[in-house]
């Protein structure tokens, strides 16, 4: 019997447009007809549509965490509007007549079949004398000695801005550093790129006589000591594999701060690695680098064996919008065979590349309660060691147990745990959570309850906030973002 949920499809779609077409597609009947097997592990049909032809639609269920689409259109989106479309036609039910797999998809299935068996005994084989793959360490020599030098470019501008004041970033010289963008690529720093683009943006921004100009000022203040503060622990890093020379690959997170891409296969070499995990998403943004032309598709996620909060981050470029497929809100439980966590402090990030979903039920919200913190001294302690770290995230997302949420006197919106407070404040760029927070019944929330925060610091006031992202009850995640 084949199982999967409209979250389950949305999450294997390249996008909410294609979810959107596949729907329509299916309201208007747009299967002319509609198949299954006896044993309901696949099912298929023609869908007419722009072309002479109809299109020939399969969906094959035989491995269910894993459901292969096929279609005989032209689009280069992987599953097609038309592979949506009948699962949508599956979902509502219509009638798929029993039929017998077509000659051509059977070969293709039985082709895949063979594939994977393959591949299982090759893995079987080689599976006690499998080594990561060895680095050329000629190459990364001068790949490393290459992002030195590309380094002491970026720390010259650094001093430069350093020496003549910010006002150096403005007029013609502006261009001049616009140019150092492109120069990094060059380098290999992508990473450092991305901080000089932000600076760059900032600086526009101030010569484009910005009415926020002590904000924006701040703001490339901050982002300076970033990239200086980068620069430098790039150099340590760099210097030390040279004269090491060792150029294997490890858990670090300068790796990725030169502009590396941590891969999954390499994660799992490293053995940052948790087998057969189970998370439930806490919450789901989405916010825009303005500087950077991108999206970050962001999920807060709990382990439910030890309360640990990690993150997803899905990175989509403007440029690349229809080609890269979103992450959306999931309310499942996510059951994970090889979880993978990137290098980094709290709330690291997690990828993964295969899983299954089940339905959360109150144990498991039971289970996610009891892991809130109690100490809420403690919470803004471990928040504030992070935040030294200037190349740190200035933000760390904890559950967190209250005992009432309300208005001061002079109508702040604050959190009380025991004699302790703090103040819940939206993050600027972000929908305004404390807002939906208030819309809420009072009787669900007010009072000795548990919230997902996100503890945030404004650095022009020094002070640290706390934007609510979701309550947890004994029977659900009441988001505030979706």
């Amino acid at each position: 019997m084949i199982k999967i949920t409209k979250e389950q499809l949305t999450k294997l779609s390249p996008n909410l447009t294609a979810v959107s077409n596949g729907k329509k597609i299916s309201d208007k009947g747009g299967f002319v007809s509609l198949y299954k097997t006896e044993d309901e592990s696949m099912i298929f049909g023609e869908c007419s549509g722009s072309g002479k032809s109809n299109y020939r639609t399969s969906v094959d269920f035989i491995d269910e965490s894993n459901p292969v689409f096929r279609c005989s259109c032209p689009s280069r989106q992987f599953p097609c509007k038309h592979g949506i479309a009948i699962i949508f036609d599956w979902l509502a039910k219509k009638d798929f007549k029993i039929a017998e797999i077509p000659e051509d998809i059977l070969q293709k299935r039985n082709k895949q079949a063979a594939k994977k068996e393959k591949q299982a005994e090759k893995s079987v084989e080689t599976a006690t004398v499998t080594k990561p793959k060895k680095t050329n360490t000629s190459a990364a020599k001068k790949k490393a000695q290459k992002q030195l030098e590309g380094l002491q470019v970026a720390e010259k501008f650094v001093n430069d801005v350093m020496r003549q004041g910010i006002s150096a970033l403005s007029g013609a010289s502006l261009s001049v550093y616009s140019d150092l963008v492109k120069e990094m690529g060059n380098y290999y720093l992508s990473g450092i790129q991305s901080i000089i683009v932000e600076i760059n943006y900032l600086a526009q921004k101030l010569s484009d006589n910005n009415e926020n100009i002590d904000e924006v000022l701040n703001q490339i203040r901050e982002t300076l000591f970033k990239l200086h503060a980068t620069i430098i622990r790039c150099k340590d890093y760099l210097n030390d594999k040279i004269e090491n020379n060792n150029f294997e690959p490890s858990l670090d997170v300068m790796y990725e701060k030169l502009g590396n891409v941590w891969k999954l296969e390499l994660l799992k070499q490293l053995g940052s690695i948790k087998k057969n995990a189970r998370v439930l998403q806490l919450n789901f943004n989405v916010e825009f680098l303005e500087a950077q032309k991108t999206y970050l598709d962001i999920g807060y996620f709990v382990d439910l064996d030890n309360g640990e909060i990690s993150k997803t981050v899905n990175i989509v470029p403007i440029k690349s919008i229809k080609f890269i497929k979103r992450d959306d809100s999931t309310f499942s439980v996510i059951n994970i065979p090889e979880m993978c966590y990137y290098p980094g402090e709290i709330n690291k990030r997690i990828r993964w590349d295969s899983f299954t979903v089940s339905e959360p039920t109150k144990e498991d919200y039971c289970k996610v309660r009891s892991f809130a913190r109690d100490n809420l001294a403690e919470c803004i302690k471990i928040v504030k060691n992070q935040f030294k770290n200037i190349l740190s995230d200035k933000t760390v997302v904890m559950l967190v147990k209250y005992d009432m949420i309300g208005k001061t006197s002079d109508n702040k919106i604050v959190l009380k745990q025991g004699d302790e407070t703090i103040e819940l404040l939206a993050r600027a760029n972000c929908d305004n959570s404390v807002e939906t927070l208030l819309l809420l019944d009072n009787s669900k929330w007010k009072n000795n309850g548990v919230i997902t925060l996100e503890f945030w610091l404004d650095t022009a006031q020094n002070k640290i906030y706390a934007m609510p992202l979701s309550i947890v009850t004994e029977n659900q995640i009441i988001r505030l973002f979706y």
